[in-house]
């Protein structure tokens, strides 16, 4: 059985077939394997300014959700790009972004991961909180003892309560508790 062998295009050094080896799609559709060494020394365009450089120096953003990375230098990267603190992606700063905290959150991972709290209006993370019904546990618990004041209030005025007169009979009804 004959094992073939894949080598870096530019340097010949040979490649595990089973490793992620980086690979560059030609305009005709076809690709090119290089080392690791080799792939960072490639020449590359900005895809913003258009500016040329080596790949190496250029970082990876995402420019549309389940799109491939496009590269970008340095000066566009800090003028046209926010890094998500989330899934540590670049994307474009004038998309949709999300504050948790002090964290700037893409709308992919707000999507995915977070939420609004339907009370307060502050972002959340899923595992921070239980987030039924749209609703963070500060604001569930400060509810739930909102209910539980409302409850007691009333049992401690059904005594100065006036009860009126039964319609049917047109007598005084008299405080339930007091029959007991």
């Amino acid at each position: 059985m004959t094992m073939s062998t894949l080598s870096c295009a530019k340097c010949g050094k040979v490649l595990s077939v089973y490793g992620n080896n980086p690979k560059v799609k030609n305009k005709d559709g076809t690709s090119k394997t290089y080392c690791r060494e080799c792939f960072v020394t490639l020449p590359c365009k900005c895809h913003d300014c258009g500016k040329m450089g080596v790949r190496g120096t250029f970082t990876a953003v995402k420019l549309r959700f389940g799109a491939s990375n496009d590269r970008v230098c340095k000066d566009c990267l800090e003028k046209l790009y926010q890094r998500c603190d989330h899934c540590g992606k670049y994307r474009p700063a004038d998309t949709e972004w999300y504050r948790c905290g002090d964290d700037a959150i893409c709308e992919h991972c707000y999507d995915e991961d977070y939420f609004r709290c339907s009370e307060c209006g502050e972002v959340f993370g899923m595992e921070d909180t239980s987030n039924e019904d749209g609703v963070c546990d500060d604001c569930r618990d400060r509810m739930k003892d909102d209910e539980e004041m409302k409850i007691f209030k009333v049992d401690r005025q059904i005594g100065d309560v006036s009860f009126g007169n039964d319609p049917e009979t047109d007598k005084q009804l008299s405080d339930p508790k007091s029959e007991f």
